[in-house]
């Protein structure tokens, strides 16, 4: 029996920007947050792809869970679906929540992958090994989920377009489970669109360097990212004459920092501006984000 590690380093893909082809099992990459599961004799623990780890964190799911052996680890993606589909913002919601009875809150459990399995380490096992594991131990669940696997990934990336979805990931069904950022897994990914509040302006000398971003989540206002990238339109836009400026953040909890030289004028969060993103990060901030209108 191998000496189970916990909490890990989770394996992850290189992003590319064609869609992979040749000798790739491609899965539909999920818009959630990654998400391991450990059963011992300690109980189950969970942990984040940074290491945070859990005794406990979503409820909902431990009467979904009774089928994992002892000893064993999976690798997933927890996910809240609206209308469907995966909503990372309703999924933010319900990790800032302090109530766990929010039905249109509750989450599914995207499960991908094996680490150990009653003890045994399956991490330098193929994922095709791996994968037929989890097809032949995980019985149907009401929030447990096995991902489905494709062989034709331009198919698969015409459906994720079709759908709204994030994106794809493929893989090399040889490849082992190596905890970093490995090139036998590489993704693609759609641009995301949302409208956000403009809750500060960025300045340098008289020079607006970026605005900084908020969402409502339940009865508050949360930072979710300072974007530069497309400022300029904002100068041609009336309404940002018309904000109402303040003497304080409106943000609740950490905000904005002003970088050396700044300074950040606060403003009522009324102003939408359209963005466009290639993701959401763990912490819930977006990456690589441009404003459109």
């Amino acid at each position: 029996m191998a000496e189970v590690q916990f909490p890990v380093k989770v394996m992850e893909p290189v992003r590319v920007e064609a869609l992979p082809v040749g000798d790739y099992l491609y899965q539909v990459k999920w818009d959630g947050m990654r998400w391991i599961t450990y059963k011992s004799s300690r109980g189950m623990q969970f942990q984040t792809k940074a290491q945070k780890v859990f005794t406990t964190r979503f409820p909902e799911l431990d009467h979904s869970m009774n089928w994992l052996p002892m000893e064993s680890m999976i690798d997933g993606e927890v996910v809240v679906l609206k209308e469907g589909a995966p909503h990372f913002p309703s999924l933010l919601r319900r990790i800032h929540s302090h109530s766990h009875k929010i039905p249109e809150l509750e989450v599914e459990y995207i499960i991908f992958d094996v680490l150990f399995w009653e003890g045994q380490d399956w991490r330098n096992k193929p994922l095709s090994e791996r994968l037929e594991l989890l097809e032949q131990r995980m019985p149907a669940s009401e929030r447990c989920h096995r991902i489905e696997t494709f062989s034709n990934g331009a198919k698969l990336w015409h459906g994720i377009e079709q759908l709204g979805l994030e994106g794809l990931v493929a893989k090399e069904p040889k490849s082992l489970y190596r905890g970093g950022i490995n090139a036998s897994w590489l993704k693609i990914k759609k641009a995301q669109e949302q409208t956000f509040l403009v809750g500060g302006m960025k300045f340098k000398g008289n020079s607006l360097q970026a605005v900084c971003l908020g969402m409502a989540m339940n009865t508050q206002f949360v930072y979710v990212g300072s974007v530069s990238n497309g400022v300029a339109s904002i100068l041609k836009n009336e309404s940002v004459l018309k904000l109402s400026e303040r003497s304080s953040s409106p943000f609740e909890g950490i905000g904005p920092k002003p970088s050396r030289g700044e300074t950040i004028r606060w403003v009522e969060p009324t102003l939408p501006l359209k963005t466009r993103f290639l993701e959401w990060t763990e912490g819930g901030k977006l990456r690589h984000a441009q404003i459109i209108v």
